[in-house]
C-alpha cells in the first residue's frame, strides 16, 4: 500500500522534531527553546537596567523574571539545569548563542525599520526616556568573538543632545564567558573646550565587569564614544552578554572616584 506524500512528509518532520529533542536529557530546554528563553531574559534584563528606578525592589525583578517563564511554560529549575547543561556542552552551546545573536539583531532590525517610519532612532529614542539612569548601548546585548571574526572591536559613538546634563557618569558593563587573558575598553569623553576625559581598564577572564566614567561637572560634553576588545586564540569562542551602557546621574555634592581617569588638554 502506497503512502501519500504528505503522510511522508509528516513523518519525516516527526523523526527530525524527536532527533532534535534527543541531544539533550530530559530536563534540558532543547535548544530553539532555549534561545526563545534567553532572547527574552536578555530583553527583560535591559527593561530592568532602562527602568532601574522602578526595579529597584528584587520582588518586582522576580515578578518580571516569573513572567517570562510563565509566557515559555517553564519554571526556574528547568532553566538553571538547562543553562548549567548547556555551559558543559559547548557545541550546542554555541547553536543556542547564536540563535539568541539571531533574535535580538532581527529585533534590532525591526526596531530601525519602525525608527525609520517615526523618524527617531532606537538611541534617540532611549536617550528621550525619563529618569535618572538610562541604557544608551547602541548595539545588540551580546556579541561571539572568535580568532576569525570580522572584527575584534565593539565601538560605541554618543552625541550630545537634549538628556545629557553636567556630571553624568556612564558605566560599560560586559559579562564574559570563555574569555581567556584580558579584555581591554575604554571610555572616553569630549568637551566643548576641547579638553577630554578618558578611562582605560580590563575585564580579566570570566564574570561580569564594569568601567565608569565620570564626567567634570564644571563643564559640557560634546561626544562620549568608546570601544570593547576581544582577541580571542585560535581555536577559542568568547562570549560578551548583558551588555550595556548606562549613564547615571551626579547626586546633589557628591564627591566623584576620580580614580583610573586621565585627561587630556587641547594641543595650541
Amino acid at each position: 500500500m502506497s503512502r501519500s506524500p504528505l503522510v511522508l512528509l509528516s513523518v519525516m518532520m516527526v523523526a527530525v522534531l524527536i532527533a532534535a529533542c534527543s541531544r539533550v536529557p530530559k530536563g534540558v530546554l532543547p535548544p530553539d527553546k532555549m534561545a526563545d528563553v534567553m532572547t527574552d531574559i536578555h530583553k527583560g534584563d535591559a527593561v530592568v537596567e532602562v527602568n532601574s528606578r522602578a526595579y529597584r525592589s528584587d520582588s518586582l525583578k522576580s515578578v518580571l523574571r516569573q513572567s517570562i517563564l510563565a509566557k515559555h511554560n517553564i519554571d526556574q529549575t528547568t532553566l538553571d539545569s538547562s543553562i548549567v547543561w548547556y555551559t558543559h556542552n559547548i557545541d550546542l552551546y554555541v547553536e543556542v548563542y547564536d540563535k539568541i545573536l539571531e533574535n535580538l539583531d532581527k529585533e534590532l532590525a525591526d526596531a530601525r525599520v519602525t525608527s525609520a517610519i517615526s523618524g527617531k532612532s532606537p538611541q534617540a529614542r532611549r536617550q528621550a526616556i525619563d529618569g535618572d539612569s538610562v541604557d544608551l548601548w547602541p548595539g545588540a546585548a551580546a556579541a561571539r568573538f572568535t580568532s576569525g571574526s570580522a572584527s575584534e572591536f565593539l565601538n560605541f559613538y554618543l552625541t550630545s543632545d537634549r538628556g545629557w546634563e553636567s556630571g553624568d557618569a556612564y558605566h560599560l558593563t560586559t559579562a564574559a564567558k570563555g574569555l581567556v587573558g584580558e579584555s581591554p575598553r575604554t571610555i572616553v569623553v569630549e568637551y566643548t573646550d576641547g579638553t577630554i576625559d578618558y578611562i582605560s581598564d580590563n575585564q580579566r577572564g570570566d564574570g561580569i565587569h564594569t568601567t565608569h566614567l565620570y564626567l567634570n561637572p564644571d563643564k559640557r560634553a560634546s561626544r562620549v564614544y568608546g570601544s570593547i576588545r576581544v582577541s580571542p586564540s585560535a581555536g577559542q569562542t568568547v562570549f560578551l552578554d548583558s551588555i550595556s551602557l548606562v549613564r547615571t546621574r551626579r547626586p546633589e555634592n557628591a564627591i566623584i572616584p576620580l580614580r583610573g581617569q586621565s585627561s587630556l588638554k587641547p594641543i595650541r
